[in-house]
């Protein structure tokens, strides 16, 4: 059974704690001072006479600026681990909890303490996907970690920018933060301009094949550029995109190279050559349907 004591608020050494945002202090301390502290905080036995924090640190902080000498406190033997899992169940009650901190304290948990996802997940009343998004976040550049940090990026678009290499996630989020105007929609056209840019980077060179092709063909006859037509057009631009999965972001530059090869009148063909090019999409999908 644990022991209710009331020991000396300077005997408590707080320890490392997850959770960064102790906003409110003074707020919690007035709160304190009307009506007492109604719940005590949890401590364990450390060395020389002194004790370890396991729970509680915001009250305790309140406790310090009212200038209390001592408080009450509600004793457990829990060891290193238990009481790690005992903070993350505090630090989980509380309203809002900052994901970055969760991510870091549930990758404690599974990495030093051995716990599963789906143990963490019950424990907190969550579904495993739950904390599998914050564990996700810390996979994320340094700049969108500290945007979620600080609430300046939501997690949902924190979490669509992870398929993007780290200097354009943070190019994600500059632009996040300077268009505070976007849409969810619009945020994600952005970022398929991104993920079209690094597909062009990384996978250079099945790109280069296909505008190879674009270039023989047209290389093949002079009068080739007269003749093509739009739904010449269309089957270049299919035969390109059937052979990779590219992202939606991709066709424009594809569509681009052939502007390139087909000279002055490419806009309009281009515009032509995309429709029957839908055209011919949407009757191969009705057909295997």
């Amino acid at each position: 059974m644990a022991e209710r004591l009331t020991i000396e608020a300077d005997l408590i050494d707080t320890g490392y704690n997850y959770r960064e945002d102790f906003e409110g202090i003074d707020e919690l301390a007035a709160n304190i001072a009307e009506v007492g502290l109604l719940q005590p905080l949890g401590v364990r036995a450390g060395e020389n006479g002194r004790w370890k924090l396991v729970y509680g640190e915001r009250r305790l902080r309140a406790i310090r600026v009212l200038g209390w000498p001592t408080v009450d406190v509600t004793v457990t033997e829990a060891d290193d681990r238990e009481a790690a899992w005992l903070t993350l169940l505090e630090n989980e009650a509380r309203r809002n909890p900052n994901a970055m901190e969760q991510a870091a304290e549930y990758a404690d948990q599974i990495d030093r303490h051995g716990r599963t996802i789906t143990e963490i997940a019950t424990a907190i009343g969550r579904k495993d996907n739950y904390v599998r998004d914050r564990l996700a976040l810390l996979d994320l550049s340094p700049s969108v970690q500290a945007a979620v940090r600080s609430g300046a990026l939501p997690q949902s678009q924190a979490l669509a920018v992870r398929d993007l290499d780290h200097n354009r996630q943070g190019i994600a989020v500059r632009d996040f933060a300077n268009n505070p105007s976007w849409t969810a929609e619009r945020f994600a056209t952005r970022l398929d301009e991104l993920r079209a840019q690094q597909y062009a980077e990384n996978q250079g060179g099945l790109m280069d094949e296909g505008f190879m092709q674009i270039e023989e063909y047209v290389i093949e006859d002079v009068s080739l550029k007269r003749k093509i037509g739009a739904i010449g057009m269309a089957r270049i631009l299919e035969r390109i995109l059937a052979e990779v999965e590219l992202p939606a972001g991709i066709v424009p530059l594809v569509e681009k190279a052939v502007d390139d090869h087909l000279g002055e009148k490419a806009t309009a063909r281009r515009a032509a050559a995309h429709t029957a090019w839908e055209t011919m999409r949407n009757e191969k999908k009705e057909k295997a349907g």
